[in-house]
């Protein structure tokens, strides 16, 4: 397998929302206690601990402290495979207008497929795959897991396509702080 490679940025503040806002280890006996550098220019408490922070990144995101900030990477996938056809190309800009993240894997398992893989912008949303043939460039199959666990399964390129026409964007932002998929989806769709 491939190394992946990152894209790294400062980890956004939500509380306070200032551009400017890094979070930076706190001077104090709790390890994993870390300090918004604008929230109390804002009126803020500004303490939050690791944990929480993890919880709210993305599916296919990382977290790290690097040069004393913390930062969150998302994964680049590699570039559009060529040979695609203009239908497979329309599923994909489908999947990404359901509010998917997609990352390209190439010549996946011995070369015979193309990997999409989809992943929600927040913690909550819907996550798979999709296969594209190599030498054809069509959808050959697409898998999602559902936050609740549940998953479901399209084979070929028009099951596909109607699966994903009749999927509900996602409403899931980055960094969503809600407890559960449940409490996300009421509360990002008022």
């Amino acid at each position: 397998m491939k190394n992946p490679r990152y894209t790294w940025s400062p980890y956004p503040c939500t509380t306070c929302k200032d551009p400017q806002a890094r979070f930076v280890p706190e001077d104090s006996d709790c390890p994993n206690s870390l300090l918004c550098t604008r929230c109390l220019h804002h009126g803020h408490l500004p303490y939050v601990t690791l944990e929480a922070l993890k919880s709210r990144v993305a599916h296919g995101q990382i977290v790290a402290l690097r040069g004393g900030v913390l930062q969150v990477a998302t994964v680049q996938g590699d570039p559009v495979p060529e040979g695609l056809t203009a239908y497979t190309r329309r599923i994909a800009d489908l999947a990404e207008s359901k509010g998917l993240h997609i990352i390209w894997r190439s010549g996946s398992s011995g070369g015979c497929w193309h990997r999409l893989v989809l992943r929600p912008h927040g913690p909550h949303g819907v996550r798979g795959d999709m296969d594209i043939g190599v030498r054809s460039g069509k959808v050959l199959r697409a898998q999602l897991l559902y936050p609740d666990g549940s998953s479901v399964r399209w084979e070929g390129a028009g099951a596909v396509r109607e699966g994903l026409a009749n999927m509900p964007a996602a409403v899931c932002p980055p960094y969503c702080a809600a407890e559960s998929p449940d409490v996300c989806t009421r509360v990002n769709q008022c």
